[in-house]
């Protein structure tokens, strides 16, 4: 009987340690993700020409690179949200992360660099809609995904040129904060050489 007993409590303390031996190294591997900061550059390239008298159109196919300070990289997005996620940083900063084969960046995680716009903020108001905010700057419109603290914010500085830093997504600007921009105008100083 004591025989049993010891020999369970060995068998459980041996499968604990090939646990925490394997949870080991998946926290390792959790933890040592390897990250890319750069430009989000989407490319068309065609994938069959067509041939000299064909009618047939050429093939095309669109291909994702990550041009970074030292070198450019090709990325596998591996599906439609990482796509769509994609689509809508395009030309803009990101950071990426997953395994690098080659030149070739298996995407694992794709967000935009935070970023920092100033524009006039406008409350959007449709019939049985919610109501949204915009910012419009001199780069385009951006429609912005507020938290309920920075939305009682936007109440107060509506039609305002405001400053607003947040990240993109895939539903527009995500604020973690927007405060009243300082309008600096310019004077006509003294007229010089005279």
């Amino acid at each position: 009987m004591m025989r049993n007993i010891l020999a369970a409590v060995v068998l459980a303390l041996a499968a604990l340690v090939a646990v925490g031996e394997a949870g080991a190294r998946d926290a390792r591997r959790l933890i040592a993700r390897p990250t890319y900061e750069g430009k989000l550059i989407m490319e068309v390239e065609e994938a069959c020409p067509p041939e000299a008298r064909s009618i047939r159109q050429p093939r095309l196919h669109v291909v994702w690179r990550l041009k970074t300070a030292k070198k450019t990289y090709e990325l596998n997005l591996r599906g439609g949200a990482l796509t769509r996620l994609a689509e809508a940083l395009d030309g803009r900063d990101v950071i990426v992360t997953g395994p690098l084969q080659g030149d070739t960046i298996t995407v694992r995680r794709l967000e935009s660099k935070p970023i920092e716009l100033v524009g006039t903020l406008r409350k959007v108001e449709k019939k049985d809609l919610p109501v949204t905010w915009k910012l419009k700057t001199a780069d385009g419109e951006f429609d912005l995904v507020l938290v309920k603290p920075l939305a009682a914010q936007a109440e107060e500085l509506a039609g305002k040129r405001v400053s607003v830093k947040g990240q993109l997504t895939i539903d527009g600007l995500a604020a973690s904060s927007i405060e009243e921009a300082l309008i600096i105008e310019r004077s006509k100083g003294p007229a010089f050489g005279k």
